[in-house]
């Protein structure tokens, strides 16, 4: 007798259910994307107890007729393909037919639903596989789900689902990110016979985001609107100073299909590169248009993951979307809290963080390697067949912007490490603004117009230097020192050395190997003798380490030169050097943020003031 045995209907049925119900959250995905595939335009989601016990789904869709009630609990039943060769160009969220025999084979399961055209609706139940009730009833047009009991008859299955908090908090994110998928579908979400959230169905995204997460989260949002040719990007990012601890708050949408991808990811914290601190990730809410023969998205029963025939198109256009955005495809005026939320005490009142990002022009490379965040190919012009636009002006016109001010080529932002050295005089009409002194020797204090601008020096100083060597053809200044300094090096620094010291020079470390120590004779103009040791020792890690593009080993080690040289909170500015770093940043309007995405300004409104005297 042979081994192999064919399985039966109810057993084949069960093993497919394990591949797409896991729990309640993944059963109400099925239900939305089907009240989505039939044209709801409203969707209401009800659980209890997590959804072990109680799901309901009702939408306003199509219905279906009293043949395809009973039809559609069949396994691999489906209308949105008849041949094989559909697959390749589905638009719809389902397509494989296997959800609903899988949830009807682990639940009990009541389906209510009418067509607009006909007089009576359908009413059929089935509880574990099996119909129990199949006929005609009065309904309203469109469909209602129910499904009571998850796992009923399968007790190994439902005794990995985890407490009803925590089943709950798995569906509220689910019916959240499917809401966001669809502005234009209204969405409602109740838990326990209590509302959680409303969406309107505008077709506003702001709007759903609005709801679902609340005002102060969307108003840190800035608008992206990117089209590359044959890659749409559109949606929300985060003002840097709103970055996040963690990546939960990414959430990624390729032809309004909720997924996960590494390459998206990769592609918007690129896009952030030198806006934020250390550990910090961005909000982004973006939805991605590409054609769907370029997509894979049945790489996994519960199609959260997609593969892309191409993924260099995408991520360049991902970045230069999210990178032209923060460089100034959006408002720049200062963000101010509303009037409506008035504040108690003072560190809240003043807590209006200027919005302006860094100008900051798309590096020259094309390919990028997810992973390591590192170029391949450095080849550019092959991905944009067309001419990207960002809110429908050219990409490039964003990115670039109109020329800000900029210091001679030839002078050093430096003269000591405690001064600062004043742009090239131009003809330019009086200044508009009044520093009215310095503040805990850590900030600088200037009236302009109704507004008090708070500056942190050493933040505002850093960025200057930044982008002075960031755009410099020419290698930093660098002081030679009288007397050479020598640095110990570990065994990996000392090849790191070896390797890279005519590299080295390009950034102001002038420097010799002997007898198992660095001999320095010059370092980049402003930095401290006190510091040296620490600044060549982090550069030669940056260039060990060897993570990311040249353009992204540069970027962290002018960070770190910029950091050093930069004048240092705690110690006073000599007025003609506070008159010098105020003006060459009030030439520079882009500059908002320091390196590592700290803001170098705070605003307080004059109305703040009288808000907080009483006299408004």
């Amino acid at each position: 007798m042979g081994v192999i045995n064919l399985l039966d209907k109810e057993t084949s049925v069960r093993i497919a259910a394990g591949e797409v119900v896991e729990n309640a959250a993944s059963v109400i995905k099925e239900l939305i994307e089907n009240s989505i595939d039939a044209g709801a335009k409203k969707i209401t989601v009800e659980i209890k107890e997590g959804g072990k016990s109680y799901i309901r789904v009702t939408d306003d869709g199509a219905g279906m007729a009293y043949d395809d009630a009973l039809l559609c609990f069949e396994r691999h039943a489906t209308s949105k393909i008849r041949t094989a060769a559909d697959i390749a160009g589905v638009y719809t969220m389902g397509f494989r037919g296997e959800a609903l025999a899988a949830v009807a084979s682990v639940a009990k399961v009541t389906l209510y639903t009418k067509r607009k055209e006909d007089k009576l609706g359908t009413e059929t139940v089935v509880e574990g596989g099996a119909v129990r009730k199949h006929e005609e009833s009065g309904q309203k047009d469109g469909t209602t789900m129910i499904v009571k009991d998850l796992f009923y008859n399968t007790p190994a299955r439902k005794k990995f689902l985890r407490r009803d908090a925590t089943e709950t908090l798995y569906v509220s994110q689910m019916v959240e990110r499917e809401a966001l998928a669809r502005p234009d579908i209204s969405f409602t979400f109740i838990k326990d016979g209590v509302e959680k959230f409303f969406t309107d169905g505008s077709g506003d995204l702001l709007s759903a985001v609005t709801s679902i997460y609340g005002r102060q989260l969307a108003d840190t949002l800035i608008k992206v609107d990117s089209d590359n040719g044959g890659v749409v990007v559109r949606g929300y990012i985060c003002r840097p100073t709103a970055a996040r601890a963690t990546r939960d708050m990414q959430l990624f949408y390729v032809n309004r299909r909720y997924i996960k991808n590494k390459t998206l990811a990769a592609a918007v914290e690129n896009g952030y590169s030198n806006e934020l601190m250390t550990r910090r990730f961005p909000v982004c809410i973006l939805s991605i248009e590409v054609s769907p023969t370029e997509t894979d998205v049945n790489v996994s029963p519960s199609k959260t993951e997609i593969k892309f025939s191409e993924n260099v198109p995408v991520f360049d256009s991902v970045y230069f979307a999210v990178k032209a955005t923060l460089a100034g495809g959006y408002d720049k005026e200062r963000f101010v809290m509303p009037e409506s939320e008035p504040k108690n005490d003072f560190e809240k009142l003043i807590n209006s963080v200027a919005s302006l990002v860094t100008e900051e022009k798309p590096p020259k490379e094309s390919g990028w390697d997810v992973e390591s965040k590192s170029r391949w190919d450095g080849k550019l012009g092959e991905v944009f067949h067309e001419e990207p636009t960002i809110g429908g002006k050219p990409l490039k016109e964003v990115v670039s912007g109109a020329p800000a001010p900029k210091a001679p080529e030839n002078e050093s932002f430096i003269k000591t490490p405690a001064v600062v050295s004043a742009p090239e005089e131009k003809a330019a009409p009086a200044a508009d603004y009044v520093i009215i002194g310095e503040l805990f020797k850590s900030y600088l204090v200037v009236e302009q117009g109704d507004e008090l601008l708070i500056i942190d020096k050493h933040a505002a100083h850093e960025r200057i230097l930044f982008e002075k060597l960031k755009k410099e053809a020419a290698p930093p200044a660098s002081q030679l020192l009288l007397v050479p300094e020598t640095v110990e090096l570990s065994a990996e620094r000392a090849g790191a050395l070896s390797a890279f010291e005519k590299r080295l020079e390009s950034y102001g470390f002038y420097c010799k190997y002997k007898d198992g120590a660095a001999v320095i004779s010059g370092m980049p103009a402003g930095i401290d003798r006190a510091d040296a040791e620490e600044a060549l020792c982090e550069a030669l890690d940056i260039l060990a380490g060897g993570k990311g593009s040249d353009n992204a080993v540069n970027d962290r080690i002018y960070h770190s030169v910029a950091c050093r040289a930069a004048v240092k909170a705690g110690v006073p500015l000599p007025r003609e050097d506070r008159e010098n770093l105020v003006k060459m940043l009030m030439e520079m309007p882009d500059i908002r943020y320091c390196p590592h995405g700290r803001p170098v300004m705070t605003v307080l409104k004059k109305s703040d003031l009288d808000l907080r005297f009483k006299r408004i």
